[in-house]
């Protein structure tokens, strides 16, 4: 009877034991499947709002990048997104001569740029669903349109290559890119994306010659290579039914 009872007890304490890991493993689950951003394992859909701003300085300027978007995810694995931004630079250029000879050390030769425009992609995101059961973090792979008017203005009292330059800038790319958390209980994220693109330019400039105003109209493209930086914060949201 007693050796019943000890292999009763023995039996009820493993079992336990094994109950408690798995309500542990399942808790840890759940945690990472609701708390991971565009997890297609997830029940819940996600949306993301992101954004980041960048001053800078160099030497002889200053200026800061900033963007601001949403992200909408549907079917699981697939979102839709949209940015606006903003970059802007101001410098100078220091000992140089005005168009009269005189000289300016304190660079008086001052330039202003700015540029804006949107960006546009659409992900499929990787179901590397280790990896995000794990740590929260998971690939992409994208693919985006790019629209951005830039205007650059320089002191026509100096000798430059052109006083004033309005130019359009229409681009497309593909991007391989991350997200991961930034810890465990917050809905913030940060998104890095790299990758190359084909752009279009159309500008117009408008610079002195011989003491005389003139204008230039210029199309050009390259191909270049992208990267980009952003901080997310994402939200739970139910599926459409």
């Amino acid at each position: 009877m007693k050796i019943n009872l000890i292999i009763i007890l023995c039996f009820l304490t493993v079992v336990t034991n094994a109950q408690n890991r798995a309500d542990s493993s399942t808790k840890q689950k759940k945690y990472y499947l609701n708390y991971s951003p565009y997890n297609p394992h997830n029940p819940l859909a996600s949306m993301s709002i992101k954004g980041i701003i960048i001053p800078y300085i160099s030497l002889g300027s200053a200026g800061l990048n900033s963007s601001f978007g949403l992200e909408y995810g549907f079917l699981k694995r697939h979102s839709l997104g949209a940015d606006l931004f903003y970059n802007m630079t101001e410098g100078h250029n220091d000992d140089v001569n005005d168009t009269l000879g005189n000289s300016h050390p304190d660079g008086d030769n001052g330039w202003t740029s700015n540029e804006r425009g949107f960006f546009i992609n659409y992900r499929y995101y990787l179901n590397y669903q280790k990896l995000l059961e794990r740590t929260g973090s998971t690939f992409y792979l994208s693919c985006f349109f790019r629209h951005g008017e830039s205007k650059t203005w320089y002191n026509p009292f100096f000798p430059n290559d052109y006083i004033y330059k309005h130019e359009v800038q229409n681009s497309v790319g593909i991007l391989l890119g991350a997200i991961g958390k930034l810890d465990d209980r917050t809905q913030r994220y940060l998104d890095l994306d790299a990758g190359i693109f084909f752009k279009q330019k159309n500008a117009d400039t408008r610079y002195e010659e011989m003491q005389t105003i003139k204008f230039r109209k210029n199309k050009s493209s390259n191909i270049g290579f992208r990267l980009g930086l952003k901080l997310g914060f994402w939200i739970r949201r139910k599926y459409h039914s």
